[in-house]
């Protein structure tokens, strides 16, 4: 039995598709701080945040961002952020030449209404 070119391409294009709709990333770049970073939202008022970091980009201007795009998202001072991996020790980059910064992964907590 032959399958057609037709039917095989809308099989890879609805599997690709299927693919693509897992991942509920939203991945966005801030030109205020220079930093791209995901966003997942997860339940009513909760977030996940991924600042990605680069060569360019210091670990204060990532905590920085982290710090002001949680206010941004909640609207309010009275906000909890949950760091999940990635803050630098000050002594990182003397003791180690090659350092690397690793992404600032975060879940923030939006206050519940009042």
């Amino acid at each position: 039995m032959k399958v057609s070119s037709i039917t095989l391409a809308l099989c890879c294009i609805f599997i690709l598709g299927a693919c693509s709709q897992k991942s509920a990333l939203n991945r966005s770049y801030d030109f205020d701080h220079n930093v791209n970073f995901e966003q997942k939202k997860l339940d009513n008022g909760q977030f996940y945040i991924n600042v990605i970091s680069n060569d360019k980009t210091g670990f204060n201007r990532l905590a920085t961002f982290l710090l002001r795009y949680s206010y941004k998202l909640c609207g309010s001072y009275d906000f909890k952020i949950e760091v999940l991996k990635g803050i630098e020790l000050v002594d990182e980059r003397r003791v180690s030449q090659s350092y690397i910064q690793p992404n600032l992964s975060a879940n923030i907590e939006c206050p519940k209404n009042k």
